[in-house]
């Protein structure tokens, strides 16, 4: 049997008051004379407009259904009555009365009464101290418009006897969830860039949304509709961690018609330019404490290794030193959260100059600077960016385990918190009732009972925060785990760039050495075929050297034939002019005696007896034609001499020039003999 109260009560419950009793036409009629609660008079002045529902203890069902019965319009809120184990819903108050037969319900027997909104109900929450990437404060006003999805599940979450559910209870229960949400979204970016989102709105709607749908869902709610009332940053006049008088605020509005400059230039008013640069300082001096804390625990040996070696002073000491406020927690997971913001932007961007302009500079200046701490030589830019975009991704997975851990564990204390706070509720609940009643000895004993209960809410606690700090040990051995992974991951990258560049300068030297011997034969072959060619050419200019000298020689011999020529033709025109008897002195010796022979005879034709007989008597023929000669012309005896000497020389000059051109013309003919019987000495083109 479904019972919706642990125990009956006659209190209102509401303020806690001992509800007053009125016999009114045989009907017992009860009100609250502190808060004017009547549960008698109708629903409509039942719920105030901060409340959702509230749900009492009828001790006579009957009672109930008749006065509810004389209503005759329909009920401006949900009535539910619960009853062992049935349960039904009062849509006309008349109705419930012409069908409690069929309903079965028992009218002399107790039952509890549900009472909830039709329409809908607007929750506000106000959510403080959302940090920037700049660690600066704002404020965010978030608007829920819930409405009653089972008011079963509901009943079994809220309802423990005389309850009430108002706004106060509902922002307790569900700002811690949307603040977390927003955190996600806020610790990523800086001020400049949430004022430049134009969607920064609805992705805070759609954040708190997947946040809070799950709990909804729990508690038998339905969330309608939500809307981000407000998002503002306060300038304070102290330091930004503490509270201070505020100077100025400025809205973050995600309006696409609004100008960015418009913007910056609001921005840029609310804080000086010095200011800025020290909000940049006081951030890098958070994250260089961070970064400390970080290296602290890698350096340090894991809490629960000393735990299981019974080491638990040192254990104890290492945890109070590693321990940090709450504060501290959530500005440590700001800037886990914006660190891989920065990573996701570098590892998606293709260039440095490209990251740089995404705002990830710091970033990648630190990666770079491990880069050079591990002195390895980077062929070029292309590679150095690529190396950074791998440790970036590395980082950024690392930091994203970090971060699903942090929110899984989040999640879950946000889940014990929430339930912890509904049995809290409860139980200040009927604390606060039992304190305003006085019944005698029941009530002291369902005091003793509500302080037993306390009690065991306060050892519940105690038990969640031994639960929380074995979170956070565990929560530190896993980062340990997570950051040897990364280690490892990071030196698996490193021994495969090593691996790659050693293959590729094993692919290089191999390339260069096949290129050295590429190089080394066509140099040979190029020098051999410089040398054939010479060869060629050192044969081309001999022959035409040859050729050329034979040629000289022909035209010589060309010229010297003209010349003999040119001669023999001048001696014959001579020869011609002259008379018998020096013809026969220049002609040759053949054609001389003949010609004598002729001359003689013609002379001694014309000569008389005793010329004749002079001629006879001379010594020799020779003597004869030079006498006739000299007789003829008037020539001495020593000029005679001297042409025929003249002659004979002559004549020996031309045997000699004949004798050298045969001799050249059979050099000649002997180097071409030569050349022909050996052709494979020629160099080849």
């Amino acid at each position: 049997m479904f019972s919706l109260f642990t125990q009956p009560h006659s209190d209102c419950p509401r303020c806690g008051s001992a509800l007053a009793s009125q016999q009114v036409s045989a009907i017992e009629k009860r009100y609250c004379t502190q808060c004017g609660l009547d549960l008698d008079l109708g629903t409509s002045d039942l719920l105030l407009p901060h409340e959702l529902a509230i749900g009492f203890h009828v001790p006579h069902l009957g009672n109930f259904l008749r006065l509810q019965a004389s209503t005759h319009a329909a009920l401006p809120y949900r009535v539910q009555i619960f009853q062992y184990g049935h349960i039904h819903e009062l849509e006309h108050a008349h109705a419930s009365a012409q069908s409690d037969k069929a309903l079965a319900f028992d009218h002399s027997a107790a039952a509890g009464i549900l009472i909830s909104r039709r329409t809908q109900f607007i929750c506000t929450l106000k959510l403080s101290e959302l940090h920037t990437a700049e660690f600066l404060p704002l404020d965010a006003e978030v608007q829920l418009q819930i409405s009653i999805a089972s008011n079963t599940q509901f009943a079994r979450t809220f309802m423990a006897g005389h309850c009430r559910v108002n706004e106060t209870h509902l922002q307790g229960l569900f700002a811690a969830s949307a603040r977390q949400a927003c955190l996600e979204v806020i610790n990523a970016h800086s001020l400049r860039e949430l004022q430049d989102q134009a969607t920064l709105a609805s992705q805070l709607e759609t954040e708190i949304r997947l946040a809070l749908q799950a709990k909804f869902e729990e508690m038998g709610l339905q969330l309608n509709a939500l809307q981000i009332i407000e998002l503002r940053h306060d300038k304070l006049s102290e330091a930004r961690e503490e509270l201070g008088e505020k100077l100025a605020s400025y809205y973050l509005i995600a309006d696409e018609k609004r100008a960015k400059n418009k913007h910056r230039k609001t921005l840029d008013t609310l804080y000086s330019e010095a200011e800025w640069q020290q909000i940049a300082r006081d951030e890098e001096r958070v994250r260089l404490r961070y970064r400390h804390e970080e290296m602290r625990q890698q350096l340090g040996n894991d809490l629960s290794w000393l735990y299981l070696r019974g080491e638990h002073e040192n254990a104890k000491k290492r945890l109070s030193r590693a321990k940090l406020r709450q504060d501290e927690a959530e500005r440590l997971h700001a800037i886990q959260l914006r660190e891989l913001e920065l990573y996701a932007r570098i590892a998606e961007a293709s260039t440095r100059k490209e990251a740089v302009e995404r705002g990830a500079a710091s970033t990648i200046a630190e990666l770079e600077h491990q880069l050079r701490a591990k002195k390895e030589q980077q062929q070029n830019e292309n590679d150095e960016w690529l190396h950074i975009r791998t440790l970036a991704r590395i980082k950024m997975r690392s930091e994203s385990e970090l971060a699903q851990m942090h929110s899984k564990e989040a999640a879950q204390l946000l889940q014990q918190k929430i339930a912890h706070q509904l049995q809290s509720q409860r139980l200040a609940h009927e604390i606060e009732l039992n304190q305003r009643s006085a019944q005698g000895l029941r009530q002291e004993e369902q005091a003793a009972w509500l302080h037993d209960q306390e009690r065991k809410q306060q050892l519940r606690e105690q038990a969640l925060e031994e639960e929380a700090h074995q979170t956070r040990l565990l929560s530190l051995s896993l980062e340990t785990e997570v950051r040897a992974r990364e280690f490892k991951r990071l030196q698996d990258w490193e021994d495969q760039l090593a691996q790659q560049r050693r293959q590729q300068h094993q692919h290089q030297a191999a390339r260069e050495q096949a290129l050295a011997d590429q190089e080394h034969a066509l140099a040979v072959a190029r020098m051999q075929h410089e040398i054939k060619e010479l060869e060629h050419r050192y044969t081309v200019l001999e022959n035409q050297t040859q050729h050329d000298k034979l040629q000289r020689t022909l035209a010589l011999e060309a010229q010297f034939a003209e010349q003999e020529q040119a001669r023999a033709l001048l001696k014959m025109e001579r020869l011609a002019a002259l008379d018998e008897h020096s013809q026969i002195a220049f002609t040759d010796k053949d054609n001389a005696a003949l010609l004598a022979e002729l001359a003689k005879l013609k002379a001694m034709a014309s000569m008389s007896p005793e010329q004749i007989l002079a001629t006879q008597t001379t010594a020799s023929a020779h003597e004869a034609v030079v006498e006739v000669k000299r007789q003829t012309h008037g020539l001495s005896w020593e000029d005679t001499v001297r042409m025929l000497h003249e002659r004979v020389e002559e004549e020996r000059a031309q045997r000699e020039a004949e004798q050298l051109r045969r001799h050249e013309i059979d050099l000649q003919n002997a180097q071409i003999a030569a050349t022909r019987m050996h052709p494979a000495n020629l160099p080849r083109k």
